[in-house]
């Protein structure tokens, strides 16, 4: 009778210790769901927390089957619940089915790429440079390119170079954050339509940029933004220490590690939600159909992601792949930050997602009609 008991109250322990476990990793998966109603400027935590979002829901389906083995089946409803909320901000993140076809029928149709150029791929002159090689496949209509680099040194890549090996694409417009004697660098869109009325979208940063500007397209005119949105400036010995702390059982070393990139990622998350409002103002007082593509340096359940895609349509979730819509690796961080947005009126097909060893953001591209 003894053992029964306390069987029982071994029992309740471990059942209780599994409950409140479950409800501190509930917790955090629904902030991180609400994570876009709060701006970062206020309240920063939600969107840190987003940037965990896919593993925090994983922990949380793990809890749901653990208790389902278990005689208080009904406590799986602490992570089912907090599931159902976040599964429509997961579909933006991961399609659950191929949603690609490879055509449609409208009048008006374009190929569009976009891809974050790491300096033009690393400033390598065009024979050797994979992203310029990559543009030149591709054959898409308009290309929007981030970390866009024009060199003033002999060694690598110049404004020429550019132009002469992408001369499929007659018109090109650029707006650059940093201009000095060795570089000119920030984003740009070149086009086989014409470009015209070419306006800077003007926020504070040293580095980040958006712009911009309309293309005509048959009878339509089409307004055309590119948008690079701050970067958290995180370098990879700095994704490392924390790491490299945990595994030497240094905990200073992860201490000070966390706290370098959490405090980068705080700053960041502010400047980016004053650059997405600026941004969205542009998407809602354009008098034109809309396509806005570019590095957010945000996952689709943050603040500045939902910002600017309020009323438009994301292509991946549109027309993508089966799977991880994943576009940025590096070291252990695999996120989807960078987007092809477009205006409700028009629709899109075959979006992908390729692997290009010339930057460390993947080129996505898709094909747009209306």
């Amino acid at each position: 009778m003894s053992d029964t008991k306390n069987h029982n109250i071994v029992a309740k322990i471990i059942y209780f210790t599994i409950a409140v476990i479950n409800i501190i990793v509930a917790i955090p998966l629904l902030v991180a769901t609400l994570s876009k109603y709060i701006d970062p400027t206020q309240f920063a935590l939600p969107s840190l927390l987003s940037l965990a979002f896919v593993e925090l829901f994983i922990v949380n389906v793990f809890f749901v089957v653990l208790w389902l083995f278990t005689s208080k089946r009904v406590c799986c409803l602490i992570s089912l619940i907090t599931i159902l909320i976040a599964m429509r901000p997961l579909m933006l993140t991961f399609n659950f089915k191929s949603n690609q076809t490879t055509s449609f029928e409208t009048d008006n149709r374009l190929k569009i790429l976009t891809y974050n150029t790491l300096r033009t791929g690393k400033r390598l002159k065009p024979e050797k440079n994979e992203v310029i090689k990559y543009i030149q496949q591709s054959n898409a209509d308009i290309v929007f390119m981030q970390e866009y680099e024009e060199s003033k040194n002999i060694p690598h890549i110049k404004k020429a170079d550019i132009i002469k090996a992408l001369k499929d694409y007659t018109y090109h417009q650029t707006q650059f954050r940093i201009s000095n004697k060795g570089r000119d660098f920030g984003v740009a869109i070149y086009s086989k339509y014409p470009l015209f009325n070419k306006h800077n979208i003007e926020f504070e940063s040293a580095y980040n940029g958006a712009f911009y500007c309309d293309a005509a397209i048959g009878n339509d005119t089409i307004r055309l933004i590119c948008a690079h949105l701050e970067s958290n400036q995180i370098t990879g010995i700095e994704l490392d220490e924390p790491m490299e702390g945990a595994k030497s059982q240094n905990a200073q070393q992860v201490s000070t590690g966390a706290k370098v990139i959490i405090n980068k990622l705080i700053s960041a998350y502010k400047i980016r939600s004053i650059q997405a409002k600026e941004i969205a103002k542009i998407v809602n007082n354009s008098p034109y159909k809309i396509i806005l593509c570019g590095d957010f340096n945000d996952v689709p359940q943050g603040y500045c992601y939902n910002t600017i895609a309020n009323t438009l349509v994301d292509s991946f979730s549109e027309a993508g792949p089966h799977g991880f819509g994943n576009t940025f690796k590096r070291k252990w961080l695999h996120v989807r930050i960078d987007y092809i947005l477009h205006s409700k009126e028009m629709k899109a097909c075959n979006f992908h997602i390729d692997k290009n060893e010339g930057s460390d953001h993947y080129p996505i591209y898709c094909t747009i009609g209306w």
